[in-house]
């Protein structure tokens, strides 16, 4: 699916930089919220072209070692020098030079450090490798570093279902379902419940993929609607987050209950504010949610709303009863 044919958003959930650069490649408009992170961005000078073409990261991003074995006999090259970006996973992280060759798979930049500088395998190597997908790094980094959860991730990430059995029959780490979801991994998502059978978990994760013939037939095998994850977390809590107006329905009208509230103390109605979803909003509150329900943080759907500028979202929320009295709604309101 491409926006070109369809005209449908991504859910950018969270993921400042990526939203930025498809609104900018779509020249698409930008409401306030956008306007004042975008413009950080702007001038930053964020691109599709992450590194600048005569630099040791793009000659890593690459794998070109000709252009990289310039930089590191270079007298003044530092061979430990570290980066810091947003566009890569932990970014508030520094990221090592093999660290950057585990993440892109360059395996011939990776074994020149390893050979020239000893580099030092870490576990975000291992981590980033299941990203970069390169067997033979993974191999080398197996050799120092045992695979942990986050591995598993970056492997459902890559979608890389090789990789993720290995994890799974060799280390005994289970799929993260949640992560299937959020991905849309759902090779890794229906191997798990073939082996797992856990019907009542898969049903909870299942919205994500918008599929509601999954929803359904997993709800088939399950007796609880409301059923929670380990956070609190329910099915329609998904089907909010990731704006799936019919599997709500279809969730709503077996039961789920619209007010129950995840381990943070937030009801579903507390998230499509978060990425103005006004159908999903709309939907729940026509079935009794709660609009001046907070969570542990003291945030409100219309709160939401307020510090992310969403103007339509904000009056539609004040003429369904949204409480603007709340101190928290004021004071945001004087800083936009």
């Amino acid at each position: 699916m491409t926006y070109e044919e369809f005209h449908v958003k991504p859910n950018f959930y969270h993921q400042d930089a990526l939203e930025y650069l498809f609104y900018k490649d779509y020249n698409l408009s930008i409401d306030g919220y956008h306007q004042k992170i975008f413009e950080k961005y702007e001038n930053e000078n964020y691109s599709l072209d992450i590194h600048e073409k005569i630099s040791i990261y793009k000659s890593i991003m690459d794998d070109d070692k000709e252009s990289f074995i310039k930089f590191i006999e270079d007298e003044l090259f530092d061979k430990d020098k570290i980066l810091i970006n947003e566009f890569y996973p932990e970014s508030e992280d520094e990221l090592s030079l093999l660290e950057l060759c585990c993440y892109h798979g360059s395996v011939g930049c990776f074994k020149l450090l390893r050979t020239k500088f000893k580099s030092e395998i870490t576990l975000k190597c291992l981590q980033f490798s299941f990203l970069g997908g390169n067997p033979e790094i993974i191999h080398e980094c197996l050799k120092e570093q045992d695979p942990d959860e986050n591995c598993m991730n970056y492997a459902i990430v890559s979608n890389n279902i090789d990789f993720i059995s290995f994890l799974m029959n060799e280390y005994d780490i289970d799929i993260n379902l949640e992560i299937c979801g959020e991905y849309l991994n759902l090779q890794a998502f229906l191997m798990n419940l073939d082996i797992t059978k856990d019907f009542r978990k898969s049903f909870i994760y299942s919205p994500p993929f918008s599929l509601l013939s999954l929803v359904e037939y997993l709800f088939s095998y399950c007796d609880d609607v409301n059923a929670p994850d380990s956070d609190g977390m329910r099915a329609l809590h998904f089907a909010a987050i990731y704006n799936c107006k019919s599997i709500a329905e279809f969730l709503i009208s077996n039961g789920a209950d619209v007010n129950a509230i995840n381990d943070s103390g937030s009801t579903a109605l507390v998230h499509p504010s978060f990425v103005d979803n006004k159908e999903i909003i709309e939907l729940l509150l026509s079935h009794g949610a709660d609009i001046n329900d907070k969570n542990e943080n003291e945030q409100t759907a219309l709160l939401n709303a307020v510090e992310r500028n969403y103007k339509d979202l904000v009056e539609f929320l004040i003429l369904h009863g949204a409480n603007i009295g709340c101190p928290k709604v004021r004071l945001a309101q004087c800083s936009i």
